[in-house]
């Protein structure tokens, strides 16, 4: 999802640390039960998009054409740019983060099916190994 925040132009990192950032902000663990309240959805935003800042500044650090992106903004600042985009904003924020936590999750399935035929196959092939010994 791109964005235009601060007079720049980026596109969203989704990461581990926008939920720790969350986190931090709450005092209690992400729950997707509290994605249905407007401040939720808004404070996960605001941590999604510092993470993002801060995750590029680390990422061109030893590229001198690059200008950090400043993270000194308030969150009653971060409102104000939402209140700006509209509601649709926010909506599109949330269905992209959703969408990220889905592949996330596909990724982890398959891995997890991965390992699993990787333990059959390899079960199977001891078994093989005995039959050949015995015969």
């Amino acid at each position: 999802m791109k964005i235009k925040f601060n007079n720049r132009e980026f596109d969203l990192h989704y990461s581990v640390r926008a939920k720790y950032l969350y986190e931090d902000v709450e005092q209690k663990t992400f729950d997707y039960a509290d994605m249905v309240f407007t401040k939720n959805q808004i404070e996960l935003y605001y941590c999604t998009v510092i993470s993002t800042i801060l995750y590029l500044n680390n990422k061109n650090r030893n590229n001198p054409d690059w200008e950090n992106i400043e993270t000194d903004f308030t969150f009653e600042d971060f409102v104000d740019f939402v209140d700006e985009q509209t509601q649709l904003g926010l909506s599109e924020f949330c269905e992209w983060f959703v969408n990220q936590q889905l592949a996330e999750a596909e990724i982890i399935k398959k891995k997890q099916e991965n390992e699993e035929k990787n333990k059959k196959n390899k079960k199977e092939k001891k078994s093989d190994l005995k039959l050949e010994k015995n015969v």
